[in-house]
């Protein structure tokens, strides 16, 4: 904020919302930020298939559609519980669905595998360096969306694709 306060999260007041957007639209856009190894395979697929609009669009349907997930994998993993006990959770959950519920996904959107399930427990322990009023949803794909945003010059259109991440995410994540 032009105070000097900081930013915790982007939701409360419609003037942070728009100020924390102007100033990540810019942020990325301006800084190198690194893309982990393990997002480098996902950054060149937004390259290819549709840049910054199709990661904000994908990115926000996934991390809204996870939340919940995330959570209680990061609970799970930080309380020293292994993938096969999630599975055999998970299992039981697949089962006692009926046909139809089950055709409408397959296994791989419905179960979290085990490399998944380790780097999601992994980035949410080393999360925890993070102030707990910092809870921005954008930080782990800084570096895709910085790397994907610095083809975009003008600032507004920036700002645009950052709102509908934001949007998206807010969106599916409230159903």
């Amino acid at each position: 904020m032009p105070s000097g306060n900081e930013i915790g999260t982007a939701s409360s007041d419609v003037g942070d919302f728009e100020f924390y957007l102007n100033w990540l639209a810019d942020y990325l856009y301006e800084t190198d930020i690194p893309v982990p190894e393990c997002q480098r395979l996902l950054t060149e697929h937004y390259r290819t298939s549709g840049g910054c609009s199709a990661a904000v669009g994908d990115l926000g349907f996934r991390l809204g559609y996870t939340s919940y997930d995330v959570e209680e994998i990061e609970r799970d993993y930080a309380e020293g519980n292994n993938w096969e006990d999630f599975h055999a959770n998970e299992r039981a959950g697949w089962e006692s669905l009926s046909e139809d519920e089950q055709e409408t996904q397959t296994e791989e959107e419905f179960f979290i595998w085990k490399d998944e399930y380790e780097r999601i427990g992994r980035e949410g322990l080393e999360g925890r360096v993070v102030p707990d009023f910092i809870r921005h949803a954008d930080i782990p794909y800084r570096g895709v969306l910085a790397t994907l945003i610095k083809e975009i010059k003008e600032p507004g259109s920036r700002q645009r694709l950052l709102h509908s991440f934001y949007r998206e995410l807010n969106d599916i994540a409230s159903k």
